[in-house]
């Protein structure tokens, strides 16, 4: 699922923006791709703990 998702991002953003645009509109995508990629685990895990706590 993640694979498909990281392909249609590609072809979502060559489709989303106007040609002049295209390569910055689309390292924006990435950009904040690879952000959430590294934010998630740490969102994840104060879930789980927070959620524990109230257990």
């Amino acid at each position: 699922l993640a694979f498909q998702i990281y392909i249609s991002s590609g072809i979502t953003g060559n489709e989303l923006f106007p040609t002049p645009v295209r390569n910055l509109g689309y390292s924006f995508l990435q950009l904040w791709n690879r952000v959430g990629v590294v934010i998630s685990p740490f969102v994840f895990y104060s879930y789980i703990t927070h959620r524990r706590a109230g257990d």
